[in-house]
């Protein structure tokens, strides 16, 4: 069963084919064909136009819905800085003009040292293990002691372990999966909040399509 959108564009088809096949057979006239072409070009400027109105207004709205937040004294944390995408987010803030303490396994790692040398002075390499609440307390310290407003924090730090259920340690896996993934995000959120609530800041969390991935075989 067509719906009518459908037998609208049937219609149209079997309209368009009929009139081709009668020119083909040299039924019409050259003017009938010239008016053939002539409006054919209308309808194509006139789509071509449409389309570009439209991506037109899509950008205009985009545009005068973005909020612009100034980055002047205001702090973001970054977990999971090592690599991945808390390591280039720290390289976008940092050019955006925000003071971005990026939280690192290893604050003597290769990957901190580029961090230190590609961004600027207002970004900070500390020590922060999400699992370790004395990494977190300092850090949250620190930022007070900064005077710098916490305006969000991003809980990118993340660990992917595949195991299989019927052999193995799998029930270890599971607990440093869950003791970073998502105690670790409760653990920095939940000693951030003063600070956020104070600057009417955010919280972002990551996360991965893998949560939800499963296959049994």
């Amino acid at each position: 069963m067509l719906n009518p959108g459908q037998v609208i564009l049937w219609k149209v088809f079997l309209i368009v084919f009929i009139f081709i096949f009668l020119l083909y057979l040299n039924l019409f006239d050259l003017y009938a064909l010239d008016v053939f072409r002539s409006l054919c070009q209308l309808i194509g400027v006139t789509l071509v136009l449409i389309h570009i109105s439209w991506l037109l207004a899509q950008f205009f709205r985009r545009y005068a819905q973005l909020e612009y937040i100034p980055p002047k004294n205001r702090a973001v944390l970054i977990t999971g800085c090592d690599s991945g995408f808390g390591h280039q987010v720290c390289y976008k803030l940092d050019s955006y003009g925000f003071h971005v303490f990026a939280g690192v396994l290893f604050p003597d790692s290769e990957s901190a040292d580029k961090l230190r040398a590609n961004c600027s002075k207002r970004l900070k390499v500390v020590k922060l293990d999400v699992t370790n609440v004395e990494d977190v307390k300092n850090v949250v310290k620190e930022i007070e002691a900064s005077n710098l407003e916490l305006w969000a924090v991003l809980n990118n730090a993340g660990i992917s372990y595949y195991s299989p259920i019927e052999m193995g340690n799998d029930v270890e896996v599971f607990e440093k999966i869950f003791s970073v993934n998502v105690f670790g995000l409760v653990r920095v959120t939940k000693y951030c909040l003063p600070l956020l609530r104070k600057s009417g800041g955010r919280v972002v969390n990551m996360s991965s399509i893998a949560g939800i991935y499963r296959k049994i075989n």
